[in-house]
């Protein structure tokens, strides 16, 4: 039995924060060469020094509120709060506008995964959104490290891991909107295998007999660990915090929904620990080419049953890319045709008898529809016999009356 985890999360909350430039103007150096000592002055090296100082304003509030920060040009580390800029996110400054927009990513400390831990992200999102005007747009990201203390994870979780992320990287997309499946930060797994069986998949990640030989896997095209994935492998192997970061959630400053994808995130990798060999092997083999299955579905073979009821009717929902197999190959003048996989084969029976059943329960509702058609007819005829008898009930007792007054 495996050894339990020691659960860790850190968490990057990518934002952009507007300001006034003009709280900031008297901050500012009287020579702009203190700041970049190589440069003219210009408008955009102003701007840049507007925002550094939004940023180091964001920074002393936080430490005035009892969140510990690292300095604006320290190094940082895992043991604070860290206030940073970030190029990736993109923003609109137009020069007819007041207001200028100002890039931010803030850095948790390491934490242990706990409801404390959690308050303290809670906290800190809220004191952000009540002092200064922040958004989020498509290009911001939430990004979650999980860690196991400073011991790192055993190599087979890491190997589970990444299975289970490239079977159900279908149901697991269906937590994110569109823009953030064709975000080139945050590549699915889909990216590196396409072309491949699932199950040639499965067999190539097995065969890695080091976490270097993984990592490798989600390699760019000169062939470096790529760090740009949405299930990130890189910092396990080249940072001592030896975490596996989550990078697809589109950015948001909404707690609850930071919250559930920091508890997911580590729920998913503890299963992965727990679970073993056989058991992950038949929860592919029966569940991941099922059509009808979700993520809902997933968090309870996960045993993460208590993230449902907050994820259900939150999801999105994405074309599923066609199934593909290994491609034919060319043995002298003969071609080899390529033989499909029992998984696909299992794929297309579902995908035939979910159709059975539609059209089924299509000619169900057309019976009751002719049923409850004839029923109707029946009734109005009934209806409409029962309203003759009474007109002649009342045709007869009229001409009774009228013969008894004649007698009179």
């Amino acid at each position: 039995m495996n050894k339990k985890l020691n659960l860790t999360f850190g968490v990057e909350i990518e934002c952009i924060v507007y300001f006034d430039p003009d709280h900031y103007e008297e901050g500012l150096p009287d020579s702009e060469g203190i700041l970049w000592e190589n440069e003219p002055a210009s408008p955009y090296n102003h701007e840049i020094g507007l925002r550094a100082l939004l940023r180091q304003h964001v920074i002393e509030f936080f430490r005035a509120n009892g969140c510990p920060t690292y300095d604006l040009r320290s190094d940082g580390g895992d043991q604070k709060w860290t206030v940073t800029n970030d190029p990736s996110i993109e923003t609109n400054n137009r020069e007819e506008e007041k207001f200028l927009e100002c890039d931010v990513e803030i850095k948790s400390p390491a934490l242990h995964l706990c409801s404390k831990a959690l308050g303290r992200v809670r906290d800190l999102v809220h004191l952000l959104t009540r002092e200064f005007n922040v958004s989020v747009n498509n290009t911001c990201g939430l990004h979650v490290h999980i860690g196991n203390g400073r011991r790192g994870f055993p190599l087979q979780t890491l190997k589970q891991f990444s299975i289970m992320t490239a079977m159900f990287e279908h149901q697991l997309n269906s937590i994110h909107p569109a823009h953030r499946l064709s975000n080139p930060h945050a590549k699915g797994p889909s990216a590196i295998f396409q072309g491949q069986n699932p199950w040639d998949t499965v067999r190539e990640i097995q065969r890695c007999r080091t976490k270097d030989q993984l990592a490798l896997l989600y390699k760019n095209d000169e062939g470096y660990v790529d760090r740009r994935f949405a299930y990130n492998l890189c910092p396990v192997v080249s940072r001592p915090s030896k975490t596996i970061e989550f990078r697809q959630h589109e950015g948001t400053l909404d707690e609850r929904q930071i919250v559930n994808w920091i508890h997911l995130a580590g729920g998913v990798v503890d299963a992965m620990h727990k679970i073993s060999a056989n058991d992950l092997a038949q929860l592919i083999s029966t569940c991941a080419f099922d059509p009808s299955f979700t993520v809902c579905d997933l968090l309870g073979r996960l045993n993460l049953q208590y993230l449902i009821p907050y994820y259900f009717g939150r999801l999105h929902s994405h074309l599923r890319p066609e199934p593909i197999w290994v491609p034919a190959r060319m043995d002298g003048s003969v071609e080899v045709v390529p033989r499909r996989p029992p998984a696909l084969d299992r794929w297309h029976r579902m995908e035939e008898r979910h159709k059975s059943e539609r059209l089924g329960a299509l000619e169900k509702l057309e019976e009751l529809d002719k049923r409850h058609a004839l029923e109707r007819c029946r009734e109005l005829e009934r209806q409409s016999l029962e309203v003759d008898a009474s007109r002649a009930t009342q045709s007869q007792e009229g001409e009774e009356d009228a013969l008894t007054t004649e007698l009179v």
